[in-house]
């Protein structure tokens, strides 16, 4: 399963910055891009 800080999720969900992914067995933290931030 698909899992968006340790809830499955079953539906599309939207990530905020730090968010932690986790898909089968690779985890995975979004960071949200930043303006001006190469």
């Amino acid at each position: 399963g698909t899992y968006v800080n340790r809830q499955l999720i079953e539906h599309a969900t939207e990530l905020s910055d730090g968010d932690e992914v986790m898909i089968g067995k690779f985890r995975l933290t979004f960071f949200a891009s930043h303006p001006g931030v190469e």
